[in-house]
């Protein structure tokens, strides 16, 4: 900071009966850029026994209060307008930043809770009272604590009482023991995940701690899906599915050549097929509920992608689309690009996994949609793609990509050591 050598006498304040109450202070500051001066200025309140003051004193006085000002303002002491309305602003802010993390788990789950029922448009058709029930067991265990102070301890308790809920169950008052089923489990689990994401969003916490391992099984697997196929097998279904009805051969293609879930395939609409890029555009996931409701969910993460199917999916696709422009008119094709001619519905999520079934007892394999995501990912990590061009691939976390398909996480360290290595070993030969 640097004031301008320009002098500014003190000036007086009177009142309505012409009595001097304050003096005006003032100085000026160049700004940063040099271009412009930048005003300071400060009432300062005569003293007590200004009256009793001689002339000579009266100016001592003030003088002095002058001085002390062109200190603090050299000092930074003095603020001008802007820069005193954007502190108050950021003390404001830090204010109500530190007030969302005073709040409790339980006031947490409330706001949760009612801001999904109050945007069923976006979120999950659920009750209030279901979203309540997934939440009781993480509301009775630290319901009271603050949300910011939630633990990755907090987080094995949570999972330990899961757990045992599922393994060895509860006794209830007439002696019998109650287990609950693992779907669940799993679901008290992903509502709780559910919860410190959408607070993680809305700035109660700074991390989801709740993103990692799932309740455990008694054998200490935590029920994750991480099968896959073998290329062998991924032949045998492709060669399989050739017979099957044309909608069947381009869905089948379409999930083992990108790994989409099974909500995002069903959920694409033909605009969000680039025929010149050979490319779709994921926005969302489809769903279906009890009340045969069609709704959508956002993609996991929240952000769309780009995917890329084998050439075998847009040659198929041409064939299917005419096969709709046959049966509704090209003027009347339905929006959404999977459609069951037999059932005369849009297809449903569990209809794709029911299919799944059925070719599993053809073929003697099991078969399901999510077990292709899985295979990609497996695949494209074996053929040495990295962990950030697969999870990019698939729409998952790096951290979550790794996890799941990183099953030779060692050899492939080792073997990357190798071949850096090696570099330095031929250089100095």
């Amino acid at each position: 900071m640097k004031l301008t050598d320009k002098t500014y006498k003190p000036k007086a304040v009177r009142n309505k009966n012409g009595e001097i109450i304050a003096y005006q202070l003032r100085a000026a500051r160049i700004a940063d850029d040099g271009t412009r001066l930048i005003p300071f200025s400060e009432n300062w309140k005569i003293p007590s026994n200004w009256n009793e003051l001689s002339t000579e004193g009266k100016v001592s006085v003030v003088n002095r209060a002058n001085t002390d000002f062109l200190r603090r303002c050299n000092t930074g002491l003095v603020e001008v307008k802007s820069e005193k309305m954007l502190r108050l602003a950021k003390e404001e802010s830090a204010k109500k930043e530190k007030a969302k993390k005073d709040i409790t788990v339980r006031e947490a789950a409330k706001r949760f809770v009612d801001a999904r029922s109050e945007n069923k448009s976006k979120y999950k058709d659920n009750t209030t009272s279901q979203y309540n029930n997934n939440l009781r067991f993480a509301l009775d265990l630290f319901g009271d604590k603050k949300i910011a102070n939630i633990s990755n301890s907090d987080v094995n308790k949570l999972n330990a009482l899961l757990s045992k809920l599922e393994n060895e169950g509860v006794v209830r008052k007439n002696g019998t023991v109650k287990k609950y089923v693992r779907g669940s489990i799993i679901k008290y689990y992903a509502a709780t995940q559910a919860l410190f994401e959408w607070a993680k969003d809305e700035g109660y916490v700074d991390e989801n701690v709740f993103v990692g391992a799932k309740p455990q099984y008694e054998d200490g697997t935590d029920g994750s899906r991480t099968e896959s196929h073998t290329q062998d097998e991924i032949k045998a279904i492709l060669n399989l599915i050739k017979a099957e009805d044309i909608m069947w051969q381009v869905l089948f293609n379409l999930s083992i050549s990108t790994g989409a879930r099974r909500g995002e395939c069903i959920g694409i609409e033909w605009t969000d097929i680039s025929y010149s890029e050979r490319s779709i555009l994921l926005t969302k996931q489809l769903q279906y509920n009890k009340e045969r409701t069609y709704y959508y969910n956002p993609l996991k993460g929240k952000r769309s992608r780009v995917i890329y199917p084998n050439d075998t999916f847009f040659d198929l696709l041409a064939i299917y689309r005419q096969q709709l422009i046959d049966v509704f008119g090209k003027a009347n094709l339905p929006k959404y690009v999977f459609y069951n001619l037999r059932g005369d519905h849009r297809l449903k999520p569990a209809e794709f996994t029911d299919y799944c079934k059925e070719l599993s007892h053809k073929i003697n394999m099991h078969i399901t949609p999510h077990k292709f995501r899985h295979t990609l990912a497996t695949l494209m990590v074996k053929s040495g793609e990295s962990i950030v061009t697969v999870a990019d691939a698939i729409g998952d976390g790096i951290e979550i990509a790794y996890k799941f398909y990183c099953n030779d996480k060692e050899k492939q360290k080792q073997e990357a050591s190798r071949r850096f290595n090696k570099n330095f070993e031929e250089s100095g030969s």
